[in-house]
């Protein structure tokens, strides 16, 4: 039942029936509870455990876990402490301990434990920080900001296409000039001299999943932050501008792409800056910078692990906050892509199946089954990856229909004609809003087919594999076909 969490829920309460107290059915249950985000159930189960078999340590990481996810600080704490005490020896234990006493102590107590988890090779501190806004750092230091893009209304019709978000506004934009700050290479949140941590329009992801960044050592909901910081950072000495980078081709291209577009109405000066990256950036990112921007770009490499610390940081905000995307960054890059003009005629002839083949994780398991199903409405399996940019902008422009399993090709309605035939195929466990809501933004017609889990063998908890129901496929294939 491996990723199939409903079935092993069942299937542990089944066994529970039978013997109501057996630590393996319980042991199995809470697991399957937390695998379907039923962190309050999670917990009920796992302080029975506890009740149970109260010198087990991984109930206690368990529990200090689910109560965590609900916020609730102080239970977090107290199975923390007992995790400890049954495995004082643990370094992640001691450090759940540190992160949990950080949330409601600001005091020396945390720090001193989270530091006695690190390596003791002096080449790491730990740096106390705060949640802070570009706006009010610049303010503060009289650095140069400027406020640009207004805030824009987004709409889109949930009927038309179920998963949108609800109705929201995009946040105004701005360009700033920081001087002698850090940026951290995960987040790509910047670090200020006062200990200001700004990550607002400056990250691409969530504030909360911060806590995510190798240099974040505990977060605090109030705002604090501990940080684990290189004690030599690498270093920046020309003037460049942030663009940033991710491992995520899709990222790359909805999420910090679109800051150009803040720098249209500034000075010469700005946009000939050399542009900041991160090492790990694609091939085919960089030369979309360069369509952009329609001139070669000279790169600087961030290190995509350590700290560089700049001494003149331009920063051109992003378009948007996580998941909520503007469409006046998707027409942006639009229309400055080579096959623009193409984009705004019908759809094309090519009928396009994105394989995840190649991928590590959320591969489609039945694949076989399916492209036989494909090949009989004349679909042909492609794998992006293997092309280059400009081919791939080529052959999407080209695009009547297009199948995609979620992931690396998200952003991929970006580049397909106005009307381009949209299927998006997932997991119950992986139901984003990218391809939905570009569907919707640029009238593609749009049809999610869902399907099952079957194991997971990524870094993060959507990174399943699954399998769909060829006749579910079919069915959406069809719904489309007279559109």
């Amino acid at each position: 039942m491996l990723g199939r969490m409903d079935e092993a829920c069942a299937a542990a309460r089944s066994a529970l029936a039978l013997a109501p107290h057996h630590i393996g059915a319980l042991t199995c249950l809470a697991s399957a509870l937390r695998g379907t985000r039923r962190h309050t159930d999670a917990e009920q189960v796992t302080r029975g455990l506890a009740t149970l078999d109260p010198a087990q340590p991984a109930t206690y990481g368990s529990l200090q876990r689910a109560t965590k996810q609900q916020g609730d600080a102080s239970a977090a704490l107290n199975a923390a402490r007992r995790l400890v005490a049954l495995s004082p020896a643990d370094v992640e234990a001691r450090r759940a301990l540190g992160s949990a006493m950080f949330e409601i102590d600001d005091g020396p107590d945390p720090i001193r434990i989270l530091a006695g988890c690190e390596p003791n090779d002096r080449t790491t501190c730990l740096t106390s920080a705060r949640i802070d806004s570009v706006e009010a750092y610049c303010t503060r230091h009289h650095q140069p900001y400027f406020p640009l893009a207004r805030e824009e209304a987004v709409e889109c019709d949930p009927r038309r296409y179920p998963g949108v978000p609800p109705p929201f506004r995009t946040p105004a934009g701005f360009v700033a000039r920081i001087d002698e700050v850090l940026v951290l290479p995960t987040s790509l949140a910047l670090l200020g001299r006062d200990g200001s941590l700004m990550a607002d329009l400056v990250s691409p992801y969530p504030l909360e999943s911060l806590g995510r960044d190798a240099a974040v050592a505990a977060l605090a909901t109030d705002g604090r932050a501990l940080l684990r910081l290189q004690a030599e950072p690498g270093r920046l000495d020309e003037p460049a501008m942030l663009l940033g980078s991710t491992s995520n081709f899709t990222h790359d291209v909805i999420d910090l792409l679109p800051r150009l577009m803040t720098l249209e109405p500034q000075t010469e000066e700005i946009v000939r800056l050399p542009i900041v990256i991160c090492r790990g950036a694609s091939k085919g990112f960089r030369r979309l910078v360069e369509i952009v921007l329609d001139r070669p770009v000279d790169f600087v490499e961030l290190d995509d692990k350590l700290p560089t610390r700049c001494r003149r940081l331009w920063m051109p905000s992003l378009t948007h906050r996580f998941n909520h995307y503007n469409p006046s960054a998707v027409a942006f890059v639009r229309d400055r892509l080579p096959t623009r003009r193409r984009l705004e005629r019908s759809s094309g002839e090519r009928r396009l199946y994105l394989t995840r083949r190649n991928a590590l994780h959320r591969r489609l398991a039945n694949e076989k089954d399916i492209e036989s199903i494909l090949a009989r409405y004349g679909f042909e399996t492609v794998a992006p990856e293997s092309m280059t940019l400009d081919a791939q902008l080529d052959m999407f422009a080209d695009a009547e229909f297009i199948i995609l399993p979620s992931g690396g090709g998200n952003a991929t309605p970006i580049f397909a004609p106005r009307g381009t035939k949209i299927i998006e195929i997932c997991h119950d466990r992986m139901l984003s809003r990218h391809v939905v809501t570009f569907a919707c933004f640029l009238g593609h017609p749009y049809r999610r087919v869902v399907g099952t889990t079957m194991g997971n063998v990524g870094a993060l908890d959507f990174d399943w594999d699954f399998e769909i129901a060829p006749n579910a496929l079919e069915q959406a294939i069809m719904d489309l076909a007279g559109c």
